[in-house]
């Protein structure tokens, strides 16, 4: 699904009441953590890093789409 705005994207994810959110945007995710079990972040900002830390183990981090399928690829394996 897609949205323009961070209060769009908000709602759709919290209604949805998903287990896992894909995205790349680290305050999106910082924000939505306490609604979600899982996020994976994905992008190459370092700062990402502190906000995995703070989010008691429920952002994982990536540090971009391919490495994300790298692991997955990994994973499946």
């Amino acid at each position: 699904m897609f949205c323009t705005t961070d209060k769009g994207k908000e709602s759709i994810v919290r209604q949805l009441s998903a287990e896992m959110h894909i995205d790349s945007d680290a305050l999106f995710c910082q924000n939505m953590h306490r609604f979600l079990s899982k996020i994976h972040l994905l992008n190459d900002d370092p700062r990402s890093d502190a906000i995995q830390k703070e989010s008691s183990g429920k952002i994982v981090w990536f540090r971009g789409v391919e490495a994300y399928c790298s692991k997955i690829s990994q994973s499946a394996k």
